[in-house]
């Protein structure tokens, strides 16, 4: 393609009598992308199509209770136009949090955000008759277009990272019009795979906690996070009410105590009713204090070797893990049940004390009646943060009972029931 001739211009300029003749010089012609250059990507649940160009690569946020949405998507880099970062996002509502995700929340929180530059107005769109927004913002070395389609639950959101390029416009236009939302993707109920992070039971029956706030430390001059919380102590009181627990965060736990001392416990404390779902509110220390403690910290009863270990056998009956690392293997305080936790994830490398455990991977809980020898109840979540460590916060209640939480700060736990007898 021939380059595009500019049109001489004469400038005259008055002053001191000079006049001063410009040229401009031949602009270089537009990049034009060959056959092939943009690429279709279709997810596994063909919910919609969009064209990225180069090698895309497939993204995922860590499943956590910190945050109450997460997301997953696809991104890839052109270096070809001017340093480009194309990015599709698929967000929902994390099922480890309480239902408060909505699309405004959400936008507000992105768009509130400091560290995305000055922005621009506001855009009202709308892409296949679902709303969306649209904003651009710019700092002294990029602008980002970014682009929001709200397809309730989820919210896809479309942005693209232009470093150099005078003009990244044509190239956001060109990546935003190639999304589409297919009509699959208009009827499905969350995030992708999320069917994998809910409870599964058989006859028993599993409830999700997620505590208001997080464990907060009880030591003098300290108003920081309890960020080394390793146990529930959960307790009982009279109530007219459904059954209720009084739950307490402890950092550290000595069975030979008879008294544990005020400032293993986090500050505060929570009141569980457990219906379906949990009714939760703040407690007192004096509630707390009146409370009879109902909790067993769970036994190791079985130390699994990932090499050599394949099964657990107790009472007549053989048990595999769920993944590929052995967590903790417990028996309920009567012997009832046996609860089997494990785990996925590469191991991290070991440096001095620490290391030696994935520092992400997926977890698995699996419970089973020691008489029968059949599972009653399992749960899984994705991409959890420090996998190898929270089967040591298991707690049992009563014989019935099962508590494990389901991150690393104790945020939030399930609670197995298991079927009575």
């Amino acid at each position: 393609m021939k380059a595009m001739k500019c049109v001489s211009v004469v400038l005259l300029i008055f002053t001191a009598g000079i006049i001063a003749n410009v040229n401009c010089q031949n602009r270089t012609p537009e990049f034009q992308p060959p056959a092939g250059w943009w690429n279709p990507v279709v997810p596994p649940d063909k919910s919609f199509t969009i064209e990225m160009p180069g090698k895309v690569e497939h993204t995922h946020d860590p499943i956590t209770s910190d945050e109450p949405f997460v997301g997953e998507g696809y991104n890839s880099m052109d270096a070809t136009t001017g340093l480009h970062f194309y990015g599709i996002e698929i967000l929902c509502a994390n099922e480890l949090h309480p239902p408060t995700f909505t699309a405004n929340a959400y936008f507000n929180a992105v768009y509130g955000d400091r560290s995305i530059g000055r922005r621009g107005p506001i855009k009202q769109i709308s892409v296949d008759g679902f709303p969306g927004r649209e904003v651009v913002s710019t700092k002294a070395d990029s602008t980002m277009f970014i682009r929001w389609i709200v397809v309730d639950p989820r919210v896809y959101m479309l942005s693209l990272i232009s470093g150099n390029d005078k003009s990244p416009e044509r190239w956001a236009k060109r990546f935003f019009d190639s999304f589409h939302v297919s009509r699959a993707g208009a009827t499905l109920p969350g995030c992708p795979g999320s069917a994998g992070r809910f409870p599964t039971a058989t006859t028993g029956k599993i409830l999700s906690v997620v505590f208001p706030n997080n464990w907060m430390s009880n030591k003098k001059g300290q108003e920081n996070t309890l960020i080394d919380a390793r146990w529930f102590e959960i307790r009982s009181r009279r109530t007219s009410l459904a059954e209720e627990w009084l739950f307490g965060a402890l950092h550290y736990y000595d069975s030979q105590s008879p008294v544990p001392d005020p400032e293993w416990y986090a500050r505060n404390f929570y009141a569980v009713r457990l219906s379906d779902p949990v009714v939760i509110s703040d407690l007192t220390r004096a509630e707390w204090n009146r409370g009879k403690v109902i909790s067993t910290q769970a036994t190791q009863v079985f130390r699994g070797d990932d090499a050599k270990s394949t099964l657990f056998e107790y009472r007549g009956h053989k048990y595999a893990k769920s993944s590929e690392h052995w967590g903790t293997v417990t028996v309920s305080p009567g012997g009832r049940w046996v609860a089997i936790y494990s785990y996925s994830g590469e191991n991290a490398p070991v440096f001095l004390w620490s290391g030696g455990l994935p520092r992400e991977g997926d977890i698995f809980w699996d419970v089973y009646d020691s008489n029968s020898g059949e599972k009653v109840l399992s749960w899984t979540a994705k991409s959890v943060g420090n996998p190898g460590l929270l089967g040591q916060g298991t707690i049992w209640v009563q014989d019935r009972y099962l508590v494990m939480p389901f991150d690393s700060i104790m945020k939030g736990c399930v609670i197995g029931i298991m079927p009575q007898a």
